[in-house]
């Protein structure tokens, strides 16, 4: 029991034990907070991975698409090219139109009869027989 006073009569034999304790305590929550930060990191890291990962998978869908892209822009020129042909022979077949129009209504106002010099005036056109 003597013994027992004299330690607890010191307060240096206090101290240490205190400053023994605490510092387990210290030591103890520390692995815990780096084994947390660890397993963090490794969360981190399997996520980087998996941008990547995703970062080129989505360049390679874009180096498709631009692919796709590129064709279906040389098909719009060769369709683009045929309608401006197609714009080109209506033009001349609406100036053609025109030409057999004018040609038609001339025809009409001034006829010529092979078969009856009156023409206009024939009230019957005589039937030509070769």
């Amino acid at each position: 029991m003597e013994t027992i006073k004299n330690i607890i009569n010191k307060p240096a034999a206090w101290m240490y034990f205190v400053l023994v304790v605490a510092l387990l305590i210290i030591l103890t929550n520390n692995s815990g907070t780096i084994n947390d930060l660890e397993a963090e990191l490794d969360n981190a890291n399997a996520e980087i991975s998996a941008s990547v990962t995703l970062t080129e998978s989505l360049s390679n869908e874009i180096t498709i698409r631009n692919d796709a892209i590129s064709g279906l822009e040389g098909e719009l020129q060769t369709v683009n090219d045929r309608l401006n042909q197609v714009d080109s022979e209506r033009g001349n077949l609406e100036t053609a139109l025109v030409d057999l129009q004018s040609q038609l209504d001339s025809e009409i106002a001034n006829p010529v009869c092979p078969t009856c010099l009156e023409c206009p005036t024939c009230q019957e056109c005589p039937v030509v027989t070769e």
